[in-house]
């Protein structure tokens, strides 16, 4: 339907702008090449567990940077949007009560 792709429109854009903003911090930090750069990235944002071997060789910064990405894939795109610009609402509940007739 027309809504799904909107969302998963959506979730592609979100997870491309995510992933080059990982790619420009890392490829900032480090001299490894940009292929390697993207494969760690998009490894950890998609929570893969599949590595080229350089994460050992990064930094602090970097290894906190793959860190976030990896929970940000791991929350899921919507949940984290929610969370940073989601209303407080209070979620009206009633209890019920019932009179229960035993024996």
């Amino acid at each position: 339907s027309d809504n799904t792709i909107k969302q998963a429109s959506a979730m592609f854009t979100f997870y491309l702008i995510i992933g080059s903003v990982g790619a420009l911090i890392l490829s900032s930090l480090n001299s490894s090449t940009l292929e390697e750069i993207i494969f760690e990235v998009f490894s950890a944002l998609g929570t893969v567990g599949i590595t080229l071997g350089i994460t050992p060789n990064l930094g602090a910064l970097s290894k906190i940077t793959l860190v976030v990405l990896m929970f940000v894939g791991r929350v899921g795109w919507m949940l984290l949007i929610f969370a940073i610009v989601g209303r407080n609402q209070q979620v009206p509940i009633s209890r019920v009560s019932e009179e229960i007739i035993v024996g």
